[in-house]
C-alpha cells in the first residue's frame, strides 16, 4: 500500500508538534509495511515557485521519501496560489500514483491540494490540528493575540486587514501576523487597535476581507464534503469543526513515541526548581510571559531552560536578550532525537501559550517522559491534563497566575512528587499508525465498492488488469519495469545490448523515435513560436483595446463635462437676462425719481446749514459734558466703594437673615407640635369630665347595688335560719314542707337576677377602670383610679364569700 502523507513541513526546518509527529508517523507507517511518499512545503533557494525536489528519509532499513514544494513568499491573488498549489500537488499524484492521501497539515499549502486528490478521486482522509479549513487565521489568534471564534466573520476580517497592515512595517520581521505591546509607535498602535475594535465604516479594505473569509469557508465546507473521512485530534475541536464544516467528523487523538522518552528517567530533584520551555519560538508560544514571571522568582530557587527556535527573528533576538537580562539558560534549536534527554533534565515544563493550543504535542512527549506540566488554561488544554492531579493550570496571559503557579512548586512539599506519580502515558504512535492502516484499507474498500467494473470482452480482460497493474505504479517503478522489459526483449531478440545501450540506439541518430521526436519538437518549437506570436499580437491588441477604452472613456467624461458646462451657460444665460429686465426697469425708477433727488438735494443744503449751528452749540455743550463727565467719574469711584461695603453689608444680612429663618422655621414646627399637645391635652380634660361623670353615676349606683345586697344577704340568711334544721331545744315551730318550697323557689330566682345584674355592673366597672388606665392618672387624676382599683380588689376579695 502506498501513501501520500501531506504537512506543512518537517524536520529540521520546521520543529513544532505538528511537523514533529508527520515526520514520526511516516516512520510508523513504513515499520508496519506501507510505502510513504511525504509532500510538504519547503523554501529551497534557487527555485522557480512551484517547483518540486524529491528527498530520501528514514533508514536503510525503514526508507520514505518526501517531496519539497517551493513555496514563494505570501502575497498576491489567493487564488492563484490555490490553483498553483493544486496542479503541482496534481502532478506529484500523477507521478507517485498513491492509494491513499492522508492529509496531516495544509498550513502554507491552502485547500488547493485537497481539490486536487477529490478531482483524481482518490481516497483521502483529513486529520485536523487546527481550525485551518474554516478559516484563514488557523491559529485564530489575532495580531494583538486576542482569540477569535471561527464563526466570528467580522473579527477574522480584521484581523486579516490587521496582519496586512503589518506587513507594511520591515523591522518586524516575519512577525507571523502578531505583535507585542511597544513593538508599533503609537500612532501605529492606535492604528491596529482601531482596525481590531473601532468602527466598521472606519476599516478601509474591511468588506473585501469579509468576503475572503466568507469565501474561504464555503470553500473548504465544499472541499471537505469530497473528502472521504475527517478526524479531529480533540474533542473540542471536533465540536468547532462539524459547526463550521457541516458535516460529521471523528475524533482521533495522536499519538508519541513512548518508547524513546519513556527510556530515560526524568533527574531526581535538586535545590532549586528546573524549569523548561521546549517547542517553536512565536509570540502566541507566550516566552515572554514565562520570562517575566522568571525574573519574579526568589533568586536562587529557580532555573530555567529555553529550547527551541523559530522563524520571527525579531521576536527570537528579543527573548533571547530578555533571557540573558533574567538568568535564564537558552539552548536554542534541538532535534526530535533529543527531547528525552532535555525533559530528563527538568523538573517541569513550562507552556504559557496565548492561544488556545488545540494540539500541545510537548505536553505529550512530557506526559510519556513523567514530567509534570504547568501550562496556560483553556478548553483544550483541559482535554489533554487533570488540573491538581498531574498538571497545574494558570490564567492565560496572567503573568501573576503564572508566577504564583510556580511559587507553589517551590514551597509546597511533596507536590512534584504527586504531580508526576498521577501521570497517564498517551497514546502510543505504533497503535495509531496501525489505526491509519486499518482505515486505509476501509478506504479502499469502499471506494472499489462505489466503482462499477467494466465490462470488457474476455480477450481484453488480462490486458485490462495488467494497464491498472501498471496504471498504480509511480513514474519510478514504471521505468524500472521499462528496464526489466528492454533487457528481456534484447535477451528474446538475441542482443548482446544492455537496456540503456538498447534505448540509445532507439532515440538515437537515425533512429525513428528519435526522429519523429525531433520533428514532433521541431513542430512544438514551430507552434510554441506561433503561440509566443500571437500572444504578443494578442497583448498588443488587449493594450491597443486597453487604450482605446481608456480614450472612450476619456471622451465620454470631456462629453459629459461639456454637457454640464452647456447646461450651466444656458442657466447663467437666462439668468442674465432676468437681471437686463431688472436693471431697465430700474433705469426707468431711477429716471422717474432724478427729479425727486434734486429737490431733496436743495432741502439737504438748508439743512447742512442748520447741522453746521447745531454742531457748533454741541461743541460748545460737549466741553461741559466732558467737565461733568470728570466729575461723574470721580462720584462713580466712591459708589464703587459704597457699593462694595454695601455689598459685604448685605452678604452679612443674608446670612443673618438665613439664620433667623432657620430659627424661625424651628419655632414654627415647635408651635405646631405644642397647638398639637395642647389640643389633646384639652380633649384629655372633657374625656376625663366624662368619665368622672360616668364615675359618679357608677358609684351611686355601686352603693344602691350594696344595700340591695346587704338586703338580700339578710333575706337568704333569715330563709336559710327558716329552711335549715334547728336544735331539739329549739321552742320555734317548723314550717310546712310547700311553704319552703316556695320561699326557696322565689330566693333562688332573686339570687339569679342580682347575680345577673352584678355582672352587668362588673363589666361596667370593668370599662370604667380600663379608661382611667388608658388616661394614664396624670389626665383623670389618682382618686378616681384609686377607687376604681379598690372596688375591684374588693369584688376580687368577695368572690369566695358569694361562692359560699
Amino acid at each position: 500500500m502506498r501513501v501520500a502523507l501531506v504537512a506543512n513541513g518537517l524536520p529540521p526546518h520546521v520543529r513544532t508538534g505538528v511537523e514533529t509527529h508527520a515526520a514520526n508517523l511516516a516512520g510508523a507507517l513504513v515499520r508496519a509495511g506501507v510505502e510513504v511518499e511525504v509532500f510538504a512545503p519547503c523554501p529551497i533557494d534557487g527555485l522557480a515557485p512551484y517547483a518540486q525536489r524529491r528527498e530520501g528519509r528514514g533508514s536503510v532499513d525503514e526508507p520514505w521519501s518526501v517531496t519539497w514544494i517551493h513555496l514563494p513568499p505570501p502575497g498576491g491573488s489567493n487564488q492563484a496560489h490555490e490553483d498553483a498549489v493544486r496542479r503541482a500537488f496534481g502532478a506529484f499524484l500523477d507521478a507517485e500514483r498513491p492509494d491513499v492521501v492522508h492529509f496531516e497539515h495544509l498550513l502554507g499549502l491552502g485547500l488547493g491540494a485537497l481539490q486536487a486528490a477529490n478531482e483524481r478521486n482518490l481516497p483521502s482522509l483529513y486529520q485536523a490540528h487546527d481550525f485551518h479549513l474554516i478559516s484563514d487565521c488557523p491559529t485564530l489568534c489575532a495580531p494583538d493575540l486576542t482569540v477569535l471564534k471561527p464563526s466570528d466573520v467580522d473579527g477574522l476580517a480584521r484581523a486579516r486587514v490587521g496582519r496586512e497592515f503589518l506587513d507594511g512595517f520591515s523591522d518586524l520581521g516575519d512577525h507571523h501576523g502578531w505583535v507585542l505591546e511597544g513593538d508599533l509607535d503609537t500612532e501605529a498602535a492606535s492604528h491596529l487597535a482601531a482596525i481590531m475594535h473601532g468602527p466598521s465604516t472606519d476599516v478601509e479594505g474591511l468588506e473585501a476581507a469579509r468576503a475572503v473569509i466568507m469565501d474561504w469557508q464555503a470553500k473548504g465546507r465544499m472541499i471537505a464534503a469530497g473528502v472521504d473521512r475527517c478526524y479531529a485530534s480533540s474533542p473540542r475541536l471536533l465540536a468547532q469543526l462539524q459547526g463550521g464544516l457541516g458535516r460529521a467528523l471523528e475524533c482521533r487523538p495522536a499519538g508519541i513515541q513512548i518508547e524513546a522518552l519513556a527510556a530515560r528517567k526524568p533527574r531526581t530533584s535538586g535545590d532549586a526548581l528546573r524549569l523548561g520551555f521546549l517547542g517553536g519560538i512565536g509570540k502566541h508560544k507566550g516566552l515572554h510571559l514565562l520570562l517575566d514571571a522568571f525574573e519574579s522568582l526568589p533568586e536562587g530557587q529557580a532555573t530555567l531552560q529555553i529550547h527551541g527556535g523559530g522563524t520571527d527573528r525579531v521576536y527570537i533576538e528579543q527573548m533571547r536578550a530578555r533571557a540573558r537580562d533574567v538568568g535564564a539558560d537558552w539552548r536554542g534549536t534541538y532535534s526530535s532525537e533529543e527531547v528525552g534527554e532535555i525533559l530528563g533534565e527538568i523538573d517541569v515544563l513550562v507552556v504559557p501559550s496565548l492561544w488556545v493550543e488545540n494540539a500541545p504535542f510537548v505536553i505529550m512527549e512530557a506526559q510519556a517522559a513523567r514530567c509534570p506540566v504547568v501550562v496556560s488554561r483553556s478548553e483544550f488544554t483541559m482535554e489533554r491534563v487533570r488540573e491538581g492531579v498531574d498538571a497545574l493550570l494558570f490564567d492565560r496571559g496572567n503573568k501573576d497566575s503564572l508566577l504564583e503557579t510556580l511559587q507553589r512548586l517551590i514551597v509546597e512539599p511533596g507536590l512534584m512528587e504527586s504531580l508526576r506519580a498521577a501521570i497517564v502515558p498517551p497514546l502510543e504512535l505504533n497503535s495509531e499508525a496501525r489505526g491509519w492502516i486499518e482505515i486505509y484499507a476501509e478506504l479502499q474498500a469502499e471506494r472499489r465498492r462505489r466503482t462499477p467494473e467494466p465490462i470488457l470482452p474476455e480477450h481484453l480482460v488480462e490486458f485490462a488488469g495488467r494497464y491498472q497493474e501498471f496504471g498504480r505504479l509511480s513514474t519510478r517503478d514504471l521505468f524500472e519495469q521499462v528496464s526489466h522489459g528492454l533487457e528481456s526483449l534484447a535477451e528474446s531478440l538475441g542482443l548482446d545490448e544492455t537496456p540503456m545501450q538498447f534505448m540509445a540506439r532507439a532515440v538515437g541518430r537515425g533512429g525513428r523515435l528519435r526522429d519523429e521526436t525531433s520533428e514532433g519538437r521541431r513542430a512544438l518549437e514551430w507552434i510554441e513560436g506561433e503561440n509566443r506570436a500571437h500572444s504578443m499580437a494578442l497583448s498588443a491588441t488587449r493594450e491597443r483595446a486597453t487604450w482605446r477604452e481608456e480614450q472612450f472613456v476619456d471622451l465620454e467624461r470631456k462629453l459629459e463635462w461639456y454637457a454640464q458646462r452647456i447646461e450651466q451657460g444656458k442657466q447663467e444665460l437666462q439668468g442674465l437676462r432676468e437681471e437686463y429686465q431688472g436693471l431697465a426697469k430700474a433705469k426707468e425708477e431711477a429716471d422717474g425719481a432724478l427729479g425727486d433727488v434734486e429737490k431733496e438735494k436743495d432741502w439737504l443744503e438748508g439743512q447742512l446749514a442748520t447741522r453746521d449751528a447745531v454742531q457748533a452749540e454741541l461743541e460748545g455743550g460737549l466741553h461741559d459734558a466732558r467737565a461733568a463727565l470728570e466729575n461723574f467719574e470721580g462720584e462713580r469711584d466712591w459708589l464703587r466703594k459704597t457699593l462694595s461695603a454695601g455689598r459685604q453689608e448685605l452678604e452679612w444680612l443674608s446670612s443673618s437673615l438665613s439664620e433667623a429663618s432657620d430659627r424661625l422655621a424651628a419655632l414654627e414646627a415647635q408651635e405646631l407640635e405644642w397647638q398639637g399637645k395642647d389640643a389633646e391635652l384639652r380633649a384629655a380634660e372633657e374625656e376625663r369630665a366624662q368619665v368622672g361623670q360616668h364615675v359618679q353615676s357608677l358609684e351611686t349606683d355601686l352603693a344602691a347595688l350594696r344595700e340591695h345586697e346587704h338586703w338580700l344577704r339578710g333575706e337568704v340568711g333569715g330563709l336559710l335560719t327558716n329552711i335549715l334544721p334547728q336544735e331539739e331545744s329549739a321552742a320555734v315551730q317548723q314550717p310546712a314542707p310547700d311553704e319552703v318550697a316556695r320561699s326557696l323557689t322565689a330566693g333562688t330566682r332573686e339570687l339569679r337576677r342580682i347575680r345577673a345584674e352584678l355582672n352587668w355592673r362588673r363589666e361596667e366597672m370593668a370599662a370604667a377602670g380600663g379608661s382611667a388606665q388608658s388616661l394614664r392618672a396624670r389626665i383623670v387624676g389618682g382618686d378616681l383610679a384609686q377607687r376604681a382599683l379598690q372596688w375591684r380588689s374588693s369584688r376580687v376579695n368577695d368572690g369566695p364569700e358569694e361562692q359560699a
